[in-house]
């Protein structure tokens, strides 16, 4: 019975059918992003977590039906500042560098400057999203997911992400703390019907030398804390640039393909 009633509110569009993204294996292997969710997305410094997950959220909102109701975002950034953020999502809106948008003896026309100009107003009309970014507890994490989630006129359409798990503020044990964040966003996940994204590290010995014949690529048990993020979380996704360590092209289907300029992401988990 319940699987009808999922089934019929889902078909009569009661329901969001999830979150559409551009990465079309990435749809088929999970889905869609689920509201109800919880997603972790691994990777070393360096690897692109956060830009990935920006062209996540950027997916989200671009691909929504016309007359859809916004999606609510509640973004922790725990590591860069407002500024940066959206500098970020600007670069991925309009194919220009993070440099060129920052230099103060800027090269770009006046045409392109118009263009960031708009990226930066469209921005502001088809995102509604609230930063944090100040070091923060789980138990605010929980306070202020709540209130964002009670504010009037707030729609269903619920996204909370946290960049990143090592960068909350906590007293004792580093692992203690990590282990009950990842129960709160579960718990956030399935009380606040949220899609909740947290950006998690990889530990250091997926550089070792015995890891080059798999080209460094990652799996679950190379997340940092994987025994707490890596079972609560209903699906993994681990980042991985071979490019990064000289490495030109990897097997992928059995064909040899370049690593130039190309992010891989392999789903550890799905349980979707």
């Amino acid at each position: 019975k319940q699987t009808e009633e999922y089934l019929s509110a889902l078909h009569s569009g009661t329901m969001s059918p999830g979150l559409l993204v551009d990465y079309t294996r990435l749809n088929n292997a999970l889905g869609r992003f689920q509201f109800g969710k919880y997603y972790v997305v691994g990777g070393r410094p360096g690897s692109g977590k956060t830009t990935f997950v920006n062209n996540l959220l950027m997916n989200f909102v671009e691909n929504q039906q016309n007359g859809s109701e916004k999606i609510n975002i509640l973004y922790f950034s725990l590591e860069m500042e407002i500024v940066d953020l959206m500098i970020k999502f600007v670069s991925a809106m309009t194919g220009f560098t993070e440099h060129e948008i920052r230099a103060a003896n800027n090269p770009l026309s006046q045409d392109n400057q118009a263009l960031i100009t708009n990226a930066f107003n469209h921005f502001n009309k088809v995102f509604n999203i609230m930063f944090v970014t100040k070091r923060v507890t789980v138990e605010e994490i929980t306070d202020i997911a709540q209130k964002v989630a009670a504010r009037p006129g707030m729609s269903k359409k619920y996204v909370i992400v946290l960049d990143h798990t090592r960068l909350i503020a906590y007293k004792g044990d580093e692992s203690t703390a990590i282990n009950e964040l990842s129960k709160v966003l579960l718990n956030c996940a399935k009380r606040l019907n949220a899609c909740v994204i947290a950006l998690s590290q990889l530990n250091r010995n997926i550089e070792s030398a015995e890891r080059m014949k798999t080209y460094f690529r990652p799996v679950l048990s190379d997340l940092f804390m994987a025994d707490s993020l890596g079972q609560d979380a209903h699906a993994v996704m681990l980042l991985y640039r071979p490019e990064l360590y000289d490495i030109a092209t990897i097997p992928v289907n059995g064909k040899q393909i370049s690593t130039a300029n190309k992010l891989f992401v392999d789903v550890a988990k799905n349980r979707q």
